[in-house]
């Protein structure tokens, strides 16, 4: 992703939206922010962050269908996690 990109359209660049929605939350509430390091376990998002795809109904993990996004098109989309040793998600091509 260059970093020439602005994420979502907006004057706010990638790696500093990812900052600012994973080590950012964690400060506020003061929890360790997790450093990728041998012999530590590992807690991972898989990030995509030229998916494009519309939020509706189909793609709902949500009870609530009030979402103002609903029908939007959106760019980026987490695709998976890693939690330990484990992988949950599906990595597309």
């Amino acid at each position: 992703f260059p970093s020439h990109d602005r994420f979502g359209g907006h004057d706010l660049e990638l790696p500093l939206f990812i900052e600012k929605i994973s080590e950012g939350p964690r400060r506020v509430l003061g929890l360790e922010v997790p450093q990728i390091r041998e012999g530590r376990r590992a807690e991972l998002t898989v990030f995509n962050p030229l998916n494009q795809w519309s939020y509706g109904r189909d793609t709902l993990v949500s009870k609530s269908v009030n979402n103002p996004l609903m029908g939007c098109q959106l760019k980026g989309r987490v695709e998976g996690t890693v939690s330990g040793h484990f992988f949950k998600g599906a990595i597309s091509g």
